[in-house]
């Protein structure tokens, strides 16, 4: 039997982005049940803000909305530097299909999405959660963790192969 190979398989597993994803989304439902209730009350009123008949079409194209819609605070992608999840609640999805992501730039969609937010403010409810510096660093632990745990198993395997 060979030595224990110590490359990593080329995508690296401290890439293992289903695994880090999966920690934050995990942690971001939880948060989600402190959230405000999402009520009909507060659908209607994003259909009137979007100028939408239903949550199913996006408000830019007046197309049917393929899937649920944009975060428009991302779930993950903010965590590092801002120390902060996005909320996976209908409070934080915006009706618009993925090919439109530069939606937010635009003037007028900006007045929409500001009027939106405004309203969940009023409402009490988070569209993302905060992460004090001890929720943050004990996600990059379990990162490590999970990094460390994979490549035992990657190095065990390749003693089989």
């Amino acid at each position: 039997m060979s030595a224990v190979q110590k490359s990593a398989p080329s995508i690296g597993l401290h890439v293992r982005v289903r695994d880090m994803r999966n920690i934050s989304c995990n942690v971001v439902t939880r948060l989600d049940k402190k959230n405000e209730k999402y009520t009909d009350k507060d659908e209607l009123e994003k259909l009137r803000i979007f100028g939408i008949p239903n949550s199913k079409t996006d408000f830019i194209t007046q197309k049917k909305l393929k899937g649920i819609g944009d975060h428009l605070y991302p779930l993950c992608k903010n965590r590092v530097k801002e120390k902060r999840l996005g909320s996976d609640s209908s409070w934080n999805r915006i009706p618009v299909c993925g090919y439109n992501q530069k939606y937010k730039d635009i003037p007028e969609n900006r007045v929409r999405i500001e009027e939106w937010q405004e309203y969940c403010k009023k409402r009490g409810a988070k569209l993302y959660h905060q992460l004090s510096d001890e929720q943050s660093n004990r996600i990059v632990q379990l990162q490590e963790e999970l990094t460390n745990v994979n490549q035992k198993g990657y190095d065990d395997l390749c003693l089989l192969v």
